[in-house]
């Protein structure tokens, strides 16, 4: 992102993409490190964590206005210890000033800007700022830190105690589960439906996987009418929007409205690999050949663009390429008339509702199926056989002319837990869809090289390791690597019977809740605050 005519700064021997975006700003960042802490305290300086990732279309968009500029680089570096930190590498830290974020002022999101007193302990956070209001909020605190330290430390007293209220555990009681319980769950959550567009009633609207897991789980124990609407609902408007990616496969990370059309377009794998597993499931209970298109189409997008070929999937492709979001994946009218032919591009007219001006911005268009097929083809006054004709030849069409386009760049980082949800997804592909087909055995041995790639690369001397970049194994692993690899040995023995998987889920299971507890640092589902220790 940077301009690499400046001179590194200390994230230039990082192995993470995301601090290596960085690594040439005039920004002075440091790697999160005790030393670095210690630097903050022998300075009396107030510290900066700013924590985003590598496919964050806002992360580029602060460091191109803010972090790339000299002037407000010079500010920074007078007046804070600046550190970067890449929030998937370590998700402890993210977590805990996430949740001062959200606390301080009722939300959050990336990238996540907070500003501590020289013990860790949070005064000051957001998200993104433009760059006078950046300007403003740096001055302004460190002048009255200066001027009235004791002041900022009674606040972050008085803060650290409502943090920590905030991430109190409950008691552990007895686990309980009936379908009385499942369907007071249920019932709950049914209160933000949106019987219109299916998931939760809001913009911008996110696909929740484990929600829809957890209805479907719940319907096939009920029989719930509501929960059958609910699913078939969602998983046809998520599957139809502009959330999908037509032409490429895969899903983008939120639709930005409430109506799943107008996508932030990072492309990440945890969602992905959710969703393949979903839509499998989805497609073994209702049987509907929509639910198996999307989700091996979802598949061929992730081994195409997200695996390494030494092993592993990668973590996601970014929403921006020529410093447009969404530019790779779009297209103008005048781009569609010149690819296609003229009854392939009044086809695509119709089905994605196509306009001149663009359907969305920058005059551009989102392919998506705005339109049910017997709409288009009633429209067109075309039969069902030259429907699917003419869809196989744009999608063709349109994917060769984006091959030929600058790519978003990819965060080139393998990390455990979100590849143990692809080894879950694969696993469920084989058994739900690919066990009877011609994909079978490409599934299966897919499913098997992945935990194999796993044991071999990230299980070093008895602990899981969190992250695999450049050829280097590093972080150990946190609660969530350990639950979610369990998990996909899981699936993966019941795809292939070979007890060693289940050996292995075992073994992860077991080391876990020693991982967890005493290390609480990197059990971040039980996080007990790593502040004020630093």
């Amino acid at each position: 992102m940077s301009n690499s005519q400046n001179a590194p700064n200390n994230l230039i021997n990082c192995q993470s993409p995301y601090l290596l975006q960085h690594a040439y700003n005039p920004v002075e960042w440091n790697p999160w490190s005790e030393e670095i802490w210690e630097q903050a305290k022998a300075q009396n300086k107030l510290v900066l964590v700013s924590i985003g990732y590598a496919t964050c279309h806002w992360c580029h968009v602060m460091e191109k206005e803010s972090f790339e500029d000299h002037e407000t680089a010079e500010i920074m570096n007078l007046t804070l210890v600046n550190i970067k930190v890449d929030r998937e590498e370590r998700p402890d830290i993210d977590m805990v000033y996430m949740d001062a974020c959200q606390l301080m002022t009722g939300k959050g999101g990336w990238p996540l800007n907070v500003i501590c007193l020289p013990d860790g302990r949070p005064i000051y956070a957001g998200t993104y700022f433009p760059k006078p209001q950046w300007q403003q909020v740096i001055l302004q605190l460190s002048t009255q830190y200066k001027s009235n330290p004791e002041s900022f430390s009674e606040y972050a007293e008085k803060f650290m105690t409502e943090l920590q209220k905030m991430n109190a555990q409950p008691a552990a009681g007895d686990l309980q589960f009936s379908r009385k319980i499942m369907a007071q769950i249920f019932a709950e959550y049914a209160k933000d439906i949106d019987w219109e567009e299916g998931a939760k009633k809001r913009a911008p609207k996110f696909m929740v996987p484990i929600q829809f897991e957890y209805t479907l789980d719940y319907h096939l124990c009920t029989g719930d009418p509501n929960a059958k609407d609910y699913l078939q609902l969602s998983l046809l408007k998520m599957g139809n929007g502009g959330i999908f990616d037509t032409v490429r496969g895969g899903f983008f990370r939120y639709s930005t409205d409430a109506y799943w059309f107008a996508p932030h377009f990072e492309k990440m794998l945890y969602d992905n690999a959710q969703m393949l597993s979903l839509y499998s499931r989805a497609f073994a209970w209702s049987q509907a050949d929509i639910f198996k298109e999307i989700a091996l189409k979802t598949w061929s997008f992730c081994y195409r663009e997200l695996k390494d070929p030494n092993g592993g999937y990668y973590s996601g492709l970014d929403a921006d390429s020529d410093g447009i979001e969404g530019k790779f994946y779009t297209f103008t009218q005048a781009e569609l008339k010149h690819i296609l032919t003229e009854e392939e591009f009044k086809w695509v007219e119709v089905f994605s509702n196509i306009k001149e001006d663009g359907n969305w911005e920058h005059d551009l268009n989102i392919i998506h199926s705005a339109k049910a097929p017997l709409q288009v083809l009633e429209s067109l006054n075309i039969n069902a056989q030259t429907y699917h004709t003419l869809k196989n030849n744009v999608v063709e069409k349109l994917f060769k002319a984006q091959e030929s386009r600058n790519r978003p760049s990819l965060d080139y980082k393998i990390i455990a837990a979100w590849n143990g949800l692809m080894l879950s997804a694969l696993s469920n592909l084989y058994i739900y869809i690919a066990s009877e087909n011609e994909n079978s055995v490409s599934i299966k041995n897919e499913a098997t090289a992945l935990g194999d790639w796993i044991m071999n690369t990230l299980w070093v001397d008895g602990e899981l390791y969190r992250i695999h970049a450049n050829g280097e194994t590093y972080n150990k692993g946190y609660l969530e690597d350990y639950a979610s690899c369990a998990l996909g040995f899981l699936q993966l023995f019941k795809a292939t019977e070979s007890i060693q998987y289940l050996e292995f889920a075992k073994t992860l299971g077991d080391v876990a809740p020693l991982i967890s507890f005493t290390i609480p640092n990197r059990a971040y589902f039980y996080l007990p605050s790593i502040l004020p220790k630093i």
